[in-house]
């Protein structure tokens, strides 16, 4: 990352690619005024040339003056360096064709100087402070991006494991037990099959009272919840067939959850789960009174 400090200035290593040979003398003192110290430069007539020095060496700037017949040169000189992902910070300076050059330049990330002798004037160590300014934010972006990318991953593997050790607290409550298989419960001619009209239609209002928890919070969905528990009761189904409810809904959202965090959702998920057995037993219980 490029900072700069009073008492330390921040060092450069530089390829120059042109016709003309940079005036370093110049170059020292524009990057002195910009907090730049030149500790390694290095010049080549044509871009090909450049190729040896940007596979062998660490550079942190590019600085390309385009004349008229390198053109092409340049171009696929700098589409073969983003191929590689070699890719210093990058100015390309000359008498240049601003409609042409500037979409190659944002294809590539480099910063275009229509300036003609950029190495002799006043602007060359603004420009290479800029072009390093802007390499170091998208160098902080991507190792962000990577950082979210392997976060997302995590939480979603956390959130496969944790719906599969709830399908298989399911699938324990469900399952009958081999010494009482011969004498059901009383009551169990009441309740329906896990998969009924009933329940079909009561999954999307639990589909949408989910979405409401986890955007908006347990606190605000509490009359919600009651109504659709109270609703969830009618049908005679099982506090086991609510998980099972549960769970389909929970990995319906988390399908479609695109950049939102796994974590998030299974965090309002388990909350509503928690108050929806509560309620449910309250309900149990008064019903029983």
């Amino acid at each position: 990352m490029v900072s700069e400090t009073a008492s330390q200035p921040v060092a450069v290593n530089l390829l120059a690619v042109g016709a003309s040979c940079p005036d370093w003398d110049h170059l020292v003192q524009q990057l002195k005024v910009c907090g730049l110290q030149l500790v390694e430069a290095q010049w080549v007539a044509e871009f090909s040339e450049a190729f040896p020095f940007l596979r062998s060496e660490a550079w942190d700037c590019l600085v390309i003056t385009v004349d008229r017949d390198q053109q092409i040169a340049v171009e696929r000189g700098l589409d073969a360096l983003q191929e590689m992902q070699l890719q210093p910070a990058t100015i390309l300076s000359g008498a240049v064709d601003v409609e042409r050059w500037l979409p190659v330049c944002r294809r590539v990330e480099a910063i275009l100087s229509t300036e003609p002798e950029s190495w002799f004037g006043d602007q060359i160590g603004l420009l290479i402070e800029r072009a390093l300014r802007a390499q170091a934010l998208r160098s902080e972006l991507r190792m962000a991006r990577h950082e979210l990318r392997l976060r997302a991953d995590r939480d979603r593997e956390e959130a496969e494991l944790i719906l599969s050790q709830q399908h298989r607290l399911l699938h324990e409550i469900v399952r009958p037990e081999p010494e009482r298989a011969e004498t059901p419960p009383i009551s169990s001619s009441l309740i329906p099959a896990a998969d009924t009209p009933e329940l079909s239609r009561f999954q999307p209002r639990y589909d949408q009272l989910l979405k409401k928890v986890i955007l908006d919070g347990m606190r605000s969905s509490q009359q919600e919840l009651r109504s659709a528990i109270a609703e969830f009761r009618s049908t005679l189904a099982s506090p086991g067939q609510l998980l099972s409810v549960h769970l389909k809904a929970v990995e319906s959202l988390l399908t479609g959850t695109g950049n939102r965090s796994s974590r998030h959702i299974l965090q309002r998920a388990d909350q509503l789960l928690v108050e929806a057995m509560v309620c449910l037993a309250e309900d149990y219980r008064r019903n029983a009174a």
